[in-house]
């Protein structure tokens, strides 16, 4: 039995974190993973990145279920948009891949 996940359900919870401003998840339906992209919040932008992340990893761990987790979680300055103004997903997947490509150069 596979379970039904909601991203905008993930981007809600991610959402309601005090270090995050804005998020966006998106699924890689070729490695069957969940990414989430997001701008750290104003109360958070003192921290450095790795500290902010990690928190933000502890608060999705706390409020979502195991099988909603993201498998990788990347603090941008901003999130890409559509010439509509609408959030750019299409962008931060190929983001996502090409990272993954440059992980698996570099080992």
């Amino acid at each position: 039995m596979g379970h039904r996940i909601e991203l905008a359900e993930i981007e809600y919870v991610a959402n309601s974190s005090d270090n995050v401003g804005l998020a966006c998840a998106v699924f890689d339906k070729a490695e069957s993973k969940i990414i989430l992209y997001y701008v750290a919040s104003n109360a958070s932008e003192a921290k450095d990145i790795k500290s902010t992340k990690s928190e933000v990893r502890a608060y999705l761990k706390a409020n979502l279920p195991r099988y909603m987790l993201p498998h990788a979680v990347f603090q941008l300055d901003e999130l890409p948009q559509t010439p509509g103004g609408k959030l750019d997903r299409v962008s931060l997947l190929e983001n996502y891949k090409i990272q993954k490509t440059k992980e698996n150069t570099e080992k």
